[in-house]
This record gives structure tokens, C-alpha cells and sequence, in this order.
């Protein structure tokens, strides 16, 4: 999308129809003196050009150099070649495998309608009247809100709704008793269905609840400490440091764990 961006604020980003972007633009940008129409265009072509450019140098990669990398995963991991290949099946398609989708996100979808909007209004004034570019541009309009009406686009909490069943088959395919997630923003800890512990660390990063990143949302640094007795995991809890302290996630002071952070460097990485 177009506009002032925040992470924690779908809504910054992924809105619900043109005049929304059009009224976000307006607000933070055309307004603010700072239009970016051509930075958008040419930024928005060249990141499209640099997906697709990757997609084609992945797809042609060797099938002995997968083969390779598959059975490096499986070493490390001390997992079964099966088992990493089940893992791999259960990742996000790239976007460089879903063309269509990331024109779509950087709006170039819609400047190939206004550029045929303009071609066909040209060519109508030229090789008629002016009501014969108005009756063009007008079936433009038509077939392009026809366009919206009938490509939906992937709700913004997509991703992250379909989080606590990835991990779950994590947990399955590797019987792992704890899933430990940090890519999305939110702290979680969350029994899984399959008698797993989900527990994402959310991000370090400053978090705000509005577009203009002005309204903080946390001030404490989330992290996992889990223990293991040899191989078995014997507790998995979501932590934070927050005001000097360690306290869990709700907000609860645990001295034990603060004074054995001390002996770990812990704190003072806090």
C-alpha cells in the first residue's frame, strides 16, 4: 500500500478501498507538501522487477543443490530428511511466486488502468469526438470497478491468524514439545491442540497504536526462557524486561529468574 506505515496498525497500510488510500494519501502526503507520485512509480516498477528477477534465479536452481541444503537441515536439526521436508511444505509462498499479488500491493494494477484510461480517452479524442473518449473512458471505469469488486485481497491479519496452526504441525512433524516463534510483533503464549507450547517473543522493536507512531503500545522487551533437563524441555515461559526487572509476561516480578538472569548476562543485555 501507499500511505504512513505502522507494523502494529494494519489499518496503516491495508485499507479498506481506493478512497481510503486516496484520503491517507491526502492526509500525510499530498497535503504535507510531498506527493511522491513519481517516487512510487518508479520504486513500485523497480521492487516488481527485482521479485520477479528472483523468483526466476530460485526456480532455476538445481535440484541437486536442494537436495544438498535439504540434507544440511536434517544434520543440524538432528531431524529425519522427511521431517525437513515436511517442515518446508508448510511455508508462506514467497512473493516472488505470486505475481499477480505483489502488482496488486504496489499498486500497479491500478496505473495500468489509469494508463489505459488515458491511452483510450486520447485515442477516442483523436479518431472522433470528445464523446466518444468520454464513452471510453467511461467503460474503463465500469470494467475497473467490476475489477475491484471481483479481486479480493488477503485480510491483513491473514498471516498471523494461521500462526497458532503452522506451529502446531511444526510441533507434530518434529514432536517438539515447545514452538518458539519472534517474526510477528505480538508476544504470545499459547497451548497448541496437540499438547505443544507455542511461545512467539514478539519484536524488541518501538511499538505505537496509531499511523502517525505517536501512542505507545509496550514498553517492556519480551523474551523466552526455557528450561531442559538434558533433552526434555521442562517449563517454556514468556518473559520481559521491563523498569530493571524480569518480570512474566502479565506483569508479574520473578526475583528467582532476575538473579539467575544476573549470572547469565542477561540483564545486562536489558
Amino acid at each position: 500500500g501507499i500511505g504512513t506505515m505502522n507494523p502494529h496498525v494494519p489499518g496503516s497500510f491495508r485499507m479498506g478501498g481506493v478512497l481510503d488510500y486516496l484520503g491517507h494519501y491526502a492526509r500525510y502526503y499530498l497535503l504535507a507538501g510531498r506527493p511522491l507520485v513519481s517516487t512510487w512509480a518508479f520504486g513500485a516498477i523497480r521492487c516488481a522487477r527485482h521479485v520477479l528477477v528472483q523468483e526466476r534465479q530460485a526456480s532455476s536452481l538445481p535440484v541437486s543443490r536442494r537436495l544438498d541444503a535439504l540434507a544440511e537441515q536434517a544434520k543440524v536439526t538432528g531431524l529425519s530428511a522427511r521431517q525437513v521436508r515436511s517442515l518446508c511444505e508448510l511455508r508462506v509462498r514467497r512473493s516472488s511466486e505470486r505475481p499477480f499479488t505483489v502488482w496488486r500491493t504496489l499498486w500497479l494494477d491500478r496505473l495500468a488502468f489509469l494508463a489505459g484510461g488515458l491511452i483510450l480517452g486520447s485515442a477516442g479524442v483523436l479518431l472522433g469526438t470528445w464523446a466518444l473518449g468520454l464513452v471510453a473512458l467511461a467503460l474503463l471505469v465500469t470494467a475497473y470497478l467490476v475489477y475491484e469488486h471481483l479481486v479480493a485481497d488477503e485480510p491483513a491479519d491473514a498471516y498471523e491468524s494461521s500462526i497458532p496452526w503452522a506451529a502446531n504441525r511444526m510441533a507434530a512433524i518434529s514432536e517438539a514439545p515447545v514452538v518458539l516463534l519472534a517474526h510477528t510483533h505480538g508476544p504470545l503464549r499459547e497451548p497448541l491442540p496437540g499438547g505443544a507450547l507455542l511461545v512467539n517473543t514478539g519484536s524488541w522493536a518501538p511499538a505505537f497504536g496509531d499511523a502517525e507512531c505517536r501512542v505507545p503500545v509496550r514498553q517492556d522487551r519480551t523474551f523466552a526462557w526455557v528450561l531442559t533437563d538434558g533433552a526434555r524441555v521442562v517449563s517454556a515461559r514468556l518473559l520481559a524486561f521491563k523498569h530493571q526487572k524480569i518480570v512474566a509476561f502479565d506483569g508479574a516480578l520473578l526475583p528467582d529468574l532476575e538473579g539467575r538472569a544476573k549470572g547469565t548476562g542477561l540483564a545486562r543485555a536489558a
